[in-house]
């Protein structure tokens, strides 16, 4: 019988963190929404996942955050910023194809997880939740499911993604990285690294089957 992934719940997390999140729900700027929050844990069976991709902080902008890393929640109708327009541009060019679905829940649901190392933020505040207990328990959740599941793909995108490296298994998984997809690093390594069809390719030959991009 397959072990069961321990998900990260609010039920569980230190004072420290609950305080935090508290405060950005009843101030109403909390990045994501507060029902959002674990949302990347749900969208498929954590047993089945693929791939892990990294992010950092959730949007800081209003109305965008959906809780799974570089996701737009479904009723945002402003302009996708430049690190998913990029990202969309490279999985077209490695693939031929993208789903055309900006929330990024088609992926998250064929068992891709989208995983932000820090799960909330604050409007208009960038790293308003670093250093206060996500890191950890995104770092425990990682060793966790290593522990779990075999042959999964992690893209690890920029310094910070990089960084969990340590804490990942090698051997039995594929680790791509390269630099990140905002427009400064995009040239760096990003723009052509062939992340989204080398992870089918290795999905494929042993037997867990490609994404549909």
């Amino acid at each position: 019988m397959t072990k069961k992934i321990t998900i990260p719940h609010f039920s569980t997390l230190s004072t420290k963190l609950k305080t935090a999140i508290n405060l950005g729900h009843y101030q109403q700027v909390l990045c994501p929404p507060k029902d959002k929050i674990f949302h990347a844990f749900y969208t498929h069976p954590l047993e089945q996942t693929k791939i892990i991709i990294l992010g950092q902080d959730p949007y800081h902008a209003p109305g965008k955050a959906n809780g799974l890393a570089f996701g737009y929640d479904s009723r945002y109708t402003g302009k996708v910023d430049a690190s998913l327009r990029n990202i969309i541009s490279e999985c077209k060019e490695s693939t031929g194809s993208f789903c055309g679905d900006t929330t990024l829940e088609s992926w998250a649901k064929q068992g891709v997880l989208l995983l932000n190392t820090r799960l909330t933020t604050l409007e208009g505040k960038p790293l308003a939740h670093k250093n206060i207990g996500w890191e950890q328990i995104v770092t425990d959740f990682l060793k966790e499911l290593d522990e779990t599941v075999r042959y999964k793909v992690y893209m690890l995108w920029g310094t910070e993604a990089q960084s969990y490296r340590e804490f990942l298994d090698d051997k039995e998984n594929l680790i791509l990285e390269s630099s990140h997809p905002s427009p400064f690093n995009v040239s760096k390594g990003f723009s052509g690294c062939d992340h989204f069809a080398e992870a089918n390719d290795y999905l494929e030959c042993r037997g867990r089957g490609g994404i549909t991009w």
